[in-house]
């Protein structure tokens, strides 16, 4: 590779091929990576992207240094993804806690999988769990409640959930452990709609008629 430097910084080219790379220094490792273009304005536009991913999968603690080893469990790929989500200076407080929340609901209704190799774990062993997690499989007691169990699995929780799972298995994949994330075909729940409360006809001309002053609608202008 031939490198010539650009005028933005991380981006440099190979005078040989014209390919774009992204180049960051991580941890006091030299990171280089294409973004598969010969366009400028192409890799201009990739390479926040491109450096963002290679900085979510550098380990940000020295506890963390090195790769995912081959028989490495869910917990181990667990960890490694709370402590990027804890250490992503983009995310507030509230929403770190809210991204690695999971891994504990995880840990209550799914103990074994955390001792699981990742790389055994099977597309089909994801859908047989968030189908029982949908069916309200888990229900437990919340915290300062008495005795009110809830089932726990409304789709803001399941959504969260999938997000969790999705985010551990990439970190498997991007070191290399697993090919393909057995998370990726999960699919998220729709939100429920909050229903408005409007007037019926009699109600809306009871407000009308009760108004201290009757006010009408300026006439559409015509386009």
């Amino acid at each position: 590779m031939k490198i010539s430097a650009t005028t933005v910084q991380n981006l440099i080219r190979d005078g040989e091929t014209d390919v774009y790379y992204a180049r960051v220094r991580c941890n006091g490792r030299l990171i280089i990576q294409t973004l598969d273009t010969k366009v400028f304005t192409t890799a201009k536009l990739r390479l926040p992207d491109k450096l963002k991913e290679i900085r979510e999968t550098e380990p940000q603690d020295h506890t963390m240094a090195g790769g995912l080893e081959r028989n490495a469990t869910f917990d181990d790929a667990a960890k490694r993804y709370a402590a990027q989500v804890n250490s992503d200076p983009r995310l507030q407080p509230a929403s770190r806690e809210a991204r690695v929340r999971p891994l504990a609901t995880l840990r209550r209704t799914w103990p074994d999988l955390f001792t699981m190799e990742i790389r055994k774990i099977q597309p089909a062993s994801m859908k047989k769990y968030v189908t029982e997690f949908q069916s309200g499989k888990w229900p437990y007691l919340p915290t300062r409640a008495k005795s009110k169990t809830v089932a726990g699995n409304s789709p803001s929780t399941f959504n969260k959930l999938v997000t969790c799972l999705r985010g551990v298995f990439d970190v498997a994949v991007k070191h290399h452990v697993i090919a393909k994330n057995p998370a990726a075909e999960l699919t998220y729940r729709p939100l429920r709609k909050k229903l408005l409360r409007l007037p019926n006809k009699t109600q809306f001309s009871k407000i009308v008629s009760g108004s201290p002053e009757k006010r009408t609608l300026p006439a559409e202008r015509s386009q």
